[in-house]
């Protein structure tokens, strides 16, 4: 069943929708199409909890070593690839992602990769399960204004002969200020022992493995039908590799906050990959370009995101190689489709009502041209994105629900982005969904991150607000019903910079039955984000006295908005 309210449509003097054409060409982020998320299902909307035909992923990898080091200090590495399933004893290929900025690597001579001079990565080809990878390097240099650095270094593995990396690991590295000569301090960091290991879920060939089934939709606005042009201007943007979306995920389940690494949780084995799919409704998908992940915002996203000791970033970006949208694409409505699965282990419960967080960003200093000459009044000090800097714009924080079924009873429905200018209204609808079988009775609350005069009310028409019918902040839902509603507001003239309106429902029950979403609006003009600091140079004597890190040219600008992982 399709999910109604896929058209946010606004007319007149509103703000107003971005063609593809200017998004493909600017902004990934912050097209103004209604982003949706919500699970797809056999039979009608969600479950998204799916059973795997697989009892659970082929391959584990394992990284051991130290998680704090000094800056330039020898780092020593144990990697390792397990298979899941004793009876799998194919040879298996290894990918090993040092940190950015490492290096002086070293290698065991009875296990060197095969590609010594050309990596990082550093690939070993054709490895028996089991067999101790024992690598070294020398940590990455920081800059001076860190007080300390996170960096991730990342285990891929497949079985030999064949494309797709299957598994991923990733460890965080942290760095403190340090120079290249090693002290007494360091040496007993590098040999600190490891905090227990985590076990898989399901492990057992006979047992079923479960995993989160996550569809992300963007809608095209009305009066954007789809072309093979617009296609193909929206595709070869993506995978230009600028634009990227940026998860927390919860450490639950297979992983804990206190394990030496991380199982990544996107699922690449078995039938299912992760994929963006171009999809005219009630047709089949025009064009499946895969996603992977994007190793080299994985720091970025650590340092610069709104970060939690019980969870951890990931990055996903379309792969290569190049997409050709087929010829004769003609279709009135279609929708951008994220598509992929979570694992946490496989068991069914694992994060259940979690909420993620995310974020789309771009990295680029190009003025997108939707941005009118009205707009660009604004000043560069007072305007601020929730997170720019390093070259990078990131919007957000959006909530993605962790559905499974009629659990949790209680849904809000629908996340936006958008851009408007002072003075323009914009509407954001969103709708509340009953899946028990007794009457709810909910309380809405909201809250501004600029202080805006947000106004709800249920609707008139399509997209239409009935402002002779506000909404109270208590609602009756009937049981498996619906509540449409409005979020309207018109920008005050002074209004600027990145709004988030966090919305939230919750019941009386107990225990309390609770929903959230949020909508992410950039109000004004585009800022060009400052540049990344100088990058630091080791230096070429290990023994003389550490050189004073460069002081950055510019400081980055940064609003962080308030983030909170619930479940």
């Amino acid at each position: 069943m399709a999910i109604p309210g896929r058209k946010d449509r606004v007319s007149g003097q509103r703000w107003r929708k971005w063609s593809l054409f200017e998004w493909g060409a600017a902004l990934f982020f912050v097209l103004l199409l209604t982003l949706e998320l919500f699970s797809i299902a056999c039979g009608g909307y969600s479950p998204n909890m799916v059973p795997m035909s697989a009892s659970s992923p082929p391959l584990e990898n394992k990284i051991k070593g130290p998680s704090t080091v000094q800056a330039g200090q020898n780092v020593d590495r144990e990697l390792s690839v397990q298979a899941t399933d004793p009876t799998n004893s194919g040879d298996i290929d290894v990918g090993w992602y040092p940190p950015i900025g490492a290096s002086k690597f070293n290698f065991d001579p009875h296990h060197p990769p095969t590609n010594p001079d050309t990596g990082p990565p550093f690939t070993w080809n054709g490895v028996p399960p089991g067999t101790k990878m024992n690598v070294s390097y020398t940590s990455p240099e920081i800059n001076s204004e860190y007080s300390d650095h996170t960096k991730d270094e990342f285990l891929s593995s497949r079985p030999s002969g064949t494309s797709d990396w299957t598994t991923w690991s990733a460890k965080k590295l942290h760095i403190t200020p340090g120079g290249l000569q090693r002290s007494q301090a360091a040496d007993t960091q590098s040999t600190s022992p490891d905090s227990p290991e985590q076990v898989r879920g399901a492990s057992s060939p006979d047992q079923t493995y479960h995993t989160w089934d996550v569809s992300l939709w963007i809608d095209a606005a009305p009066g954007q039908p789809l072309t093979t042009e617009l296609c193909q201007t929206w595709v070869d943007f993506l995978q230009q590799g600028s634009t990227f979306l940026a998860l927390r995920f919860p450490l639950v389940g297979q992983n804990q906050p206190a394990a030496p690494y991380t199982i990544l949780p996107v699922v690449f084995y078995g039938d299912t990959r992760p994929s963006f799919r171009v999809a005219p409704w009630g047709d089949a998908d025009a064009l499946v370009v895969p996603l992977e992940y994007k190793t080299q915002y994985f720091d970025f996203s650590e340092n610069r995101l709104p970060a939690t000791p019980d969870s951890q970033w990931l990055v996903l970006g379309l792969a290569a190689p190049a997409q050709t949208c087929p010829e004769g694409l003609a279709a009135d409505a279609w929708s951008g489709i994220f598509s992929f699965q979570l694992e946490f282990g496989g068991d069914p419960d694992t994060c259940l009502g979690c909420v993620l967080e995310h974020y789309f960003c771009y990295e680029g200093d190009q003025a997108p041209p939707f941005f009118s000459a009205s707009s660009l009044h604004l000043g560069a000090s007072s305007f601020h994105p929730d997170y720019q800097g390093h070259g990078i714009t990131c919007m957000g924080p959006l909530a993605l629900s962790v559905q499974n079924g009629n659990t949790p009873a209680l849904q809000l429905i629908a996340s936006h982005m958008g851009q408007a200018n002072p003075g323009e209204q914009v509407v954001f609808t969103h709708f509340l969904r009953n899946r028990s079988s007794t009457d709810l009775t909910v309380t809405l609350a909201h809250s501004s991150t600029l202080g805006l005069p947000w106004s709800f009310y249920q609707m008139l028409g399509w997209d239409q607000p009935d402002l002779s019918k506000p909404v109270t902040d208590t609602v009756t839902l009937p049981a498996m019903g619906e509540f449409w509603f409005t979020a309207v507001v018109d920008l005050p003239a002074e209004a600027e910079g990145v709004e988030s309106l966090s919305l939230d429902a919750s019941t009386m029950l107990s225990p309390t039955l609770s929903a959230h979403t949020s909508d992410a609006l950039w109000i004004g003009g585009w800022l060009t984000p400052p540049p990344p600091p100088p990058t630091v140079t080791p230096s070429p004597t290990p023994t003389s006295q550490p050189t004073p890190t460069p002081t950055p040219t510019s400081t980055p600008q940064a609003l962080y908005m308030p983030v909170v992982l619930r479940s």
